[in-house]
């Protein structure tokens, strides 16, 4: 029994990237899915040091496709996390002490597939077929999508993957550009098989990735909350850089968590990443602007997916390098 105790405590450790230090001010930081390059950012932030050099020690700790950030977050497992800006609004609009600290994510990059020999080939012709969509902390964006063309399909939940659509399961599956886009790719399904709704282009251009904490971790926090957000930047900053390296970085943490690691596909990932966060080559302003608040907001509103919407100054407060 004390063998198995160690193991398991081991396996624990194991599951966990720590930057640990005696003296640093300790935060959890959970990341919305598991481990891969869209979060590369974070990792090179805490692997070049830039946490610690501001005096945190920072644990990250991965959310699973059926155990959300947002639970964390709510739970206090985490203290700070990233969401959807419409996940973080949503759980503003249901009563959750809530307030993103920067906006990450510029872009879309929500894109909903079917195959060409399926017929479906436009939001009109996907009336009453099955959309296969995330079940956790994703949803409200393709939701409004189904919405705003009056679809009604049967929604089947999926954890991650493409196989059920491969299989036939779904016909239309919801997919990240960065991610499952190109896992079909690489499955050998042609560009010229497949087509692609870009939510962008539906008049649904919504930022997705940003940094959320707690109203009371923001106020009793606020300097922890700054040092953290200007590390990440500085982070995703080098990142976008030095990519070689960040793949590198990405692998050693994906095989942490024992996840298949793939070059080509991470690589994929972390530049549509940097395109996402760096459009243009600009640099990033992790600014929430009110506009694009306001208009998410609406989106949800329209869809059902809240009633109402907390005041913008209440949702996002600008901190570091959002300032400037």
């Amino acid at each position: 029994m004390k063998r198995l105790s160690v193991i398991v405590c081991g396996l624990i450790f194991m599951s966990r990237l720590y930057s640990v230090d005696d003296g640093l001010e300790k935060v959890t930081f959970m990341p919305q899915w598991t481990a891969q390059a869209q979060f590369s950012g974070y990792y090179m932030a805490l692997e070049k040091g830039f946490y610690k050099k501001r005096g945190l020690d920072v644990l990250i700790e991965h959310a699973t496709p059926i155990s959300g950030a947002s639970d964390a977050l709510k739970t206090g497992k985490a203290d700070i996390v990233t969401l959807f800006l419409s996940t973080g609004i949503k759980n503003a609009a249901a009563g959750m002490d809530i307030v993103e600290i920067a906006q990450i994510s510029q872009k879309s990059a929500l894109v909903l597939v079917t195959l060409k020999k399926s017929g479906i080939g436009s939001p009109a012709a996907m009336k009453n077929k099955k959309f296969g969509i995330w079940q956790c902390d994703f949803q409200e964006i393709p939701m409004a999508f189904m919405k705003k063309y009056d679809i009604n399909p049967h929604v089947i939940p999926i954890a991650t993957g493409i196989n059920l659509f491969l299989w036939g399961g779904v016909d239309i599956l919801t997919v990240m550009w960065y991610n499952e886009y190109h896992t079909l790719i690489m499955h050998g399904v042609e560009t010229s098989e497949i087509n692609t709704f870009f939510l962008s282009e539906h008049g649904l251009d919504i930022p997705e990735d940003g940094i959320f904490c707690s109203g009371k971790f923001l106020k009793d926090k606020p300097d922890v909350c700054k040092k953290f957000v200007e590390a990440s930047i500085e982070g995703w900053e080098y990142a976008a850089k030095h990519k070689e390296e960040t793949v590198k970085i990405v692998e050693k943490t994906m095989k942490i968590y024992n996840l298949p690691f793939n070059k080509a596909h991470q690589s994929w990932m972390l530049d549509r990443m940097a395109d996402l966060i760096f459009p243009g080559g600009k640099k990033l302003d992790s600014v929430l602007s009110e506009a694009v608040y306001n208009k998410t907001a609406l989106i949800l509103k329209e869809s059902g997916s809240i009633k109402e919407a907390p005041e913008y100054k209440n949702f996002f407060k600008a901190i570091g390098d959002a300032k400037k």
